[in-house]
């Protein structure tokens, strides 16, 4: 887990599947709909997005309001 000073998580790293309870719903639902196969390892909140990575190496990023954006290079 990564926090920032006020103690808000804004990391979460596993070598195995996060839990859907760490995971905004939007985001969620993208990934089970478009992803069925793989499942999160990673979240990342930034100040103007979130970004997830899969476990085939994929890196997704998300609004802050958790709609899809583009796929991160």
């Amino acid at each position: 887990l990564e926090f920032k000073r006020k103690k808000e998580i804004i990391g979460i790293e596993a070598k195995t599947e996060l839990p859907e309870s760490v995971i905004p719903p939007k985001i969620n639902q993208y990934v089970n709909s478009n992803y069925q196969d793989n499942f999160i390892i990673e979240w990342q909140l930034e100040k103007k997005e979130q970004q997830i990575s899969l476990d085939n190496d994929l890196d997704l990023v998300f609004t802050l309001d958790g709609d899809f954006k583009k796929i991160d290079d």
